[in-house]
């Protein structure tokens, strides 16, 4: 089927445009109808394919129909269908760059990164409020696809990028998200000095758009690697430039040697704690109930846990006496949450204030928050370097 879309699109010179539609029928089968003009002998005629795809995924059934006689195109049909099952079956790929667009707020990042399958890297490397904390920055993943054209490699890329992201969101603590979209409002003076608010469309113009893997140093220096993904104050706690801690490459190329089952329970949870930071940053409760989600998607794709308690306790070195608070993450948290709509971390309530200080409640709700992002991260990655990057063999 994908050399088959590949085929199909390098018709686009021709003045008729590929069109269609597809659907469930009622035994569940996917159909898909497609039209697109095809070169005969007496010039061009349009062709519907009607293909179905059984629930299992697999090709059933190919069909051709057009206004015309079949006489007219069978011979062309018939050539074009060959020639799409001899590319397929001879597995023909071609190498294409592709660069994919995330953000952040805080610092910029400390340079380039060259990681395991991709390039990480700062979009402006030289600016000059690097340090700035309350700044969004353009990170850019650059990664080299084989693939059939290069709209196939974009989704290949595509999907690729996101879980990059979600693995280094993990690795590094911090919320990697795609660029907004969109109009907002922005502060700006005018002629005359006066602050006025003015909207503006979401953007970023890129310094430069290579069409190949920029060489080392090239377009900014090397980033250092510094600290350790077990280090109590990660990244996005910190006020230096955003480092890949020293562990990054043990354990991205540890993915590619541990077991199928911890790989797919690192990716569940990397996908899971980026969430927790990206939808979180001003909702406490919902950062520490998917965090919570995290641990729950390694445990249930592994052994040797019976519950998330026993996890974080086993993990994060605890002892029974720290049951009640991971009971109080486990039911009012993660489970009124999201079975209950509850926030219990207080987004909802309002914050009251005598001399400046806040009242009991919220500094007991301060102080849970920051236990709990520290236990549970701590119990995530120790899990991750005894199980991921302890497999490198690099």
């Amino acid at each position: 089927m994908e050399y088959f879309h590949a085929s199909y699109r390098k018709l686009a010179g021709n003045p008729f445009s590929p069109s269609g539609e597809a659907g469930h029928r009622s035994d569940g089968c996917y159909e898909i109808f497609l039209t697109f003009p095809l070169q005969i002998q007496s010039g061009i005629v349009n062709l519907t394919w009607i293909i179905v795809i059984e629930k299992d995924g697999s090709l059933s059934e190919l069909e051709i129909q057009s206004d015309v006689p079949e006489e007219t195109w069978s011979e062309a049909a018939t050539r074009y269908v060959n020639e799409v099952l001899g590319a397929a079956f001879s597995g023909n790929l071609s190498k294409f760059f592709y660069r994919s667009y995330f953000c952040r707020m805080g610092s910029d990042l400390d340079g380039e990164y060259w990681l395991p399958g991709f390039r990480f890297a700062p979009a402006m490397p030289e600016d000059e409020n690097s340090y700035l904390m309350d700044a969004e920055r353009y990170l850019y993943i650059d990664q080299e696809v084989d693939s059939i054209d290069q709209v196939q490699g974009g989704d290949i890329a595509t999907e690729r990028a996101m879980l990059y992201s979600a693995r280094l969101s993990l690795i590094l603590d911090v919320p990697l998200y795609k660029p907004l979209r969109g109009r907002r409002w922005f502060m700006v003076e005018d002629e005359a000095g006066k602050l006025v608010s003015k909207r503006e469309l979401l953007g970023f113009v890129a310094p430069s758009s290579p069409t190949q893997m920029p060489k080392k140093g090239a377009e900014c220096r090397l980033g250092k690697f510094d600290g350790s993904v077990l280090d109590e104050h990660p990244n996005s706690h910190g006020h230096g430039l955003l480092k890949c801690p020293s562990e990054t490459r043990k354990i991205l190329r540890g993915l590619n040697y541990c077991a199928p089952n911890i790989k797919e329970a690192f990716d569940s949870c990397a996908r899971l704690y980026q969430t927790s930071l990206v939808a979180g940053r001003g909702f406490p409760t919902i950062r520490l109930a998917y965090q919570v989600g995290a641990i729950e998607a390694i445990k249930q794709k592994v052994d040797g846990y019976a519950n998330f308690s026993e996890f974080v306790r086993k993990e994060a070195n605890l002892s029974e006496v720290d049951n009640e608070f991971l009971d109080y993450l486990y039911r009012s948290v993660r489970s009124a949450h999201f079975h209950g709509g509850e926030f219990p971390m207080g987004e909802y309530r309002p914050r009251k204030w005598s001399l400046g200080l806040s009242d009991s409640n919220d500094t007991s709700r301060f102080n849970i928050d920051l236990a709990a992002s520290r236990v549970l991260r701590k119990s995530i990655m120790n899990w991750v370097v005894r199980e991921v990057a302890s497999k490198d063999k690099s």
